[in-house]
């Protein structure tokens, strides 16, 4: 049984890294935020990036200081795990020319990939400086990330708060009590950075508590809170508190409701929403499989062209499913109902049958739906 979908529709956006066709990718790939979730959303594969690698190296071949060219091969380089190949490209588009935004935000980006944080913080605050609303409003969020996993690689206590500087608490509390925030801005802005770096693991805890708190939406808390536990979280005791305050409270809902639905056991639902993320990464795949085979056709592929190919072949993304609260083949209520309904046609009809009866004044002893008759 499918659970509800969430109608929420925003222009997504590839990875903070910038290239020359950062916007179009944006324009096209709206997102479901159930397919950010399950990990159903793409990126372009290695294909993809090898050629537009080929391409800007023979622009640069025509002109050595084309600034995009440059630019779009260090973040192919960047995105075929080049890194040291990348750096230099970056550092010479800084020799070539200075101060711009899109370079410090890569070199971010890049560190991040390389898993130095500290570098990392560094040229993303440089970036911020220049725009400091960041890219798509996410403004400083992606630096607060940033801090947050230099702050784990610094430390080998178990970290208290979480990258929103907030408590960790059993209980999911709600992240956008700040004074200047309201939930919705604080689930868009999370949606954001997820598409940004989809393997955080901490934004899928803080979005859990969202939908948890602001929504009510407990099956999606659960595919969060699954999701962050999948990817190693540095703190496995919070998500284990939230996914059985989660279970526990839509148990608490199914026994209200006793008559209509039952909630299975635990295991049962923990291990096939596993399966399911699990099942989810064969579409990312797909969608790197069909991408590669339209780059062997076309000059340029984007991301409308490798959607209609899939619908084509039938490829499609795995939909939501709820594997937790289940409605009964045969509810209770209906039982109920079926009972009364036999036992008041019984009592009818056999008042029905009955002669009249009077009492010994002569009066008529009334018979309810005795009218019946008349």
């Amino acid at each position: 049984m499918q659970f509800y979908s969430i109608h929420f529709i925003l222009i997504t956006y590839i990875s903070c890294a910038w290239y020359s066709h950062t916007i179009q990718d944006e324009i096209q790939r709206h997102s479901d935020v159930f397919y950010i979730i399950s990990g159903q959303f793409p990126h372009h594969g290695d294909a993809y990036w090898k050629k537009l690698a080929e391409k800007s190296k023979a622009k640069l071949n025509l002109a050595a200081n084309d600034i995009q060219a440059r630019n779009d091969l260090a973040v192919s380089h960047m995105k075929l795990r080049n890194y040291t190949a990348s750096l230099r490209e970056l550092k010479k588009i800084e020799q070539l020319s200075p101060g711009r935004y899109e370079t410090y935000s890569n070199l971010g980006v890049l560190y991040k990939k390389m898993r130095k944080f500290s570098k990392a913080v560094h040229y993303t605050k440089k970036a911020l400086a220049i725009k400091p609303e960041g890219h798509l409003g996410l403004g400083d969020w992606y630096l607060k990330m940033l801090e947050y996993k230099a702050k784990i690689e610094k430390t080998d206590s178990e970290i208290q708060k979480n990258f929103l500087g907030m408590e960790y608490l059993e209980d999911p509390i709600p992240y956008s009590l700040s004074h200047d925030q309201d939930h919705r801005e604080v689930q868009q802005k999370l949606r954001l950075l997820l598409e940004a770096d989809n393997s955080f693991s901490d934004a899928y805890i803080a979005l859990g508590d969202e939908f948890f708190i602001s929504r009510r939406q407990y099956l999606v808390s659960l595919w969060c809170y699954l999701r962050a536990q999948k990817l190693g979280h540095p703190r496995p005791d919070i998500v284990k508190q939230r996914i059985d305050r989660t279970y526990e409270i839509m148990k608490y809902g199914a026994n209200a409701m006793f008559w209509s639905y039952y909630i299975n056991d635990k295991e049962v639902v923990l291990n096939a929403v596993s399966k399911e993320l699990k099942e989810c990464e064969k579409w990312l795949e797909e969608f790197y499989k069909v991408e590669a085979d339209l780059l062997k056709k076309h000059e340029n592929v984007d991301f409308n062209m490798t959607y209609r190919e899939m619908k084509k072949r039938g490829i499609a993304r795995k939909k939501p499913q709820n594997h937790a609260i289940q409605e009964r083949l045969m509810p209770y209520h209906y039982i109920l109902f079926a009972l009364i309904a036999i036992l008041l046609g019984t009592k009818i009809y056999k008042d029905l049958q009955k002669e009249d009866e009077f009492d010994e004044n002569g009066d008529k002893i009334y018979r309810p739906f005795r009218f019946y008759l008349k």
